[in-house]
């Protein structure tokens, strides 16, 4: 709990110097899967914070392994750690190794939802997919998946909301990369 307080008020440092702690402990200990994939989810957030790319990528393979290994591909935590990856991968420059695994996960999580195709954590997948997708040159499909999200989102959480402007911000971005000026604009306002 105190790591994930420390994380949660952005004093990273503090939950990461938490989670060194921590993260033994749980692995000793009878704790159930869920609470080491807790944990070690928190870990490779606070590691993608700080920049610490080897950290969140071992941290997230990990997760995907306990969650593999108790609850199998198809499972919700399975997803999640996979997604993981994706990100650490993605934010460290390793553009090919996340795609390989978004493309993994992004139909999985399709099938996950496919009752339910504005749940937020499909709309949040596809946004991370199109920015993968952009990242290794395969930017009209990265942008039309983002374009999407960006709709999604703001038919669930509200067009001012806060997760609009994060999505309108990437989206517009990789619009600029293929000089679409009028539509980058667009998003940004």
């Amino acid at each position: 709990v105190l790591a994930l307080t420390h994380r949660f008020i952005g004093d990273r440092n503090e939950a990461y110097a938490e989670l060194d702690d921590l993260l033994p402990r749980v692995r000793r200990s009878p704790a159930t899967a869920e609470n080491l994939i807790e944990a070690l989810e928190s870990r490779a957030t606070v590691a993608m914070d700080l920049a610490q790319w080897d950290d969140a990528i071992a941290s997230s393979k990990e997760m995907l392994d306990v969650a593999l290994s108790r609850f199998g591909d198809g499972h919700e935590l399975a997803r999640s750690a996979r997604w993981s990856l994706v990100q650490s991968y993605l934010l460290a420059g390793k553009a090919q190794e996340s795609a390989e695994e978004a493309e993994r996960v992004f139909p999985l999580t399709l099938e996950a939802h496919r009752d339910e195709p504005m749940a937020p954590a499909l709309i949040e997948a596809r946004e991370l997919y199109g920015r993968v997708l952009t990242a290794v040159a395969r930017l009209d499909d990265g942008i039309a998946q983002m374009e999407r999200s960006l709709r999604d989102a703001a038919e669930v959480f509200g067009p001012s909301s806060t997760i609009i402007g994060y999505y309108a911000a990437n989206l517009a971005a990789r619009q600029l990369e293929v000089s679409d000026l009028d539509r980058a604009l667009a998003s940004i306002d």
